[in-house]
C-alpha cells in the first residue's frame, strides 16, 4: 500500500491541511445565485479558516485583477457567465493555495479575460505554485505547462515536456502533435 502527500501533508492523516493547500476549480462549482460575490468570498474564505482581514485583502486583490470589484454587491444570478466564471476562479484562490487544480479554466470567457486568467496562472507558476490544468486548448497548455499528458478516448497516449511530444510526433506545436497522436490512436477519424 502506498502513501500520498500534498505539500508534505498525508492525505489521510492531515486531510484538512491538504484541503487548505489546494485550490480546485471545476465547471461543476455551483454558487448560490442569491449571494453576492463579496459574501461568497467571505463564506469560502471562512471555510478555509482565513480571518476577516485576510479575506478582505485577498478579495480586493482578486476582484481588482479580474474586474469583479464593480459587481461585488450584485447577486450572482445577475452576473454574466464570464463574470461568474471569474468569481469561481477568485473563490478557488481566496486562500492562496500552493497547489492549483483547474479544469478548463478559461471555458466561457471572452478572449481578453481568458488572457488575463492565463497570465494570472503564469504569475502563480513563476511564484513556485504547482499548477495542474485540464484543457482542450493547446496554446494554454503550451503557455502554462512544463509537462503534458495527452489523453485520447480515456487512455494516456503520450506524456512528457512539450519538446519531447512534438519531437516524437514530428510536429512543431502541441496542437499538431495532438492531432498526430489522435490519428495514430483512433481508427476512424471524423
Amino acid at each position: 500500500m502506498g502513501q500520498i502527500s500534498v505539500e508534505g501533508y498525508d492525505v489521510v492523516k492531515d486531510a484538512k491541511a491538504v484541503r487548505s493547500s489546494i485550490g480546485f476549480l471545476t465547471n461543476e462549482l455551483k454558487m448560490e445565485t442569491h449571494f453576492t460575490p463579496d459574501y461568497t468570498m467571505k463564506f469560502f474564505g471562512q471555510l478555509h479558516g482565513l480571518d476577516l482581514e485576510s479575506i478582505k485583502s485577498r478579495t480586493t486583490e482578486l476582484f481588482d485583477y479580474f474586474g469583479i470589484t464593480e459587481f461585488r454587491n450584485k447577486k450572482i444570478g445577475e452576473l454574466s457567465t464570464g463574470m461568474t466564471q471569474k468569481l469561481a476562479i477568485a473563490v478557488s484562490l481566496v486562500h492562496n493555495p500552493e497547489v492549483i487544480i483547474f479544469d478548463e479554466p478559461i471555458n466561457g470567457l471572452d478572449i481578453i479575460t481568458a488572457k488575463a486568467v492565463t497570465e494570472y496562472l503564469q504569475g502563480l507558476k513563476e511564484k513556485g505554485k504547482l499548477i495542474i490544468i485540464s484543457t482542450h486548448i493547446m496554446t494554454v497548455a503550451e503557455k502554462l505547462c512544463d509537462r503534458v499528458a495527452v489523453i485520447i478516448n480515456g487512455k494516456k497516449v503520450a506524456d512528457g515536456d512539450i519538446a519531447s511530444i512534438t519531437s516524437m510526433t514530428g510536429t512543431t506545436n502541441l496542437e499538431d502533435a495532438f492531432f498526430a497522436l489522435y490519428k495514430d490512436n483512433v481508427k476512424e477519424v471524423l
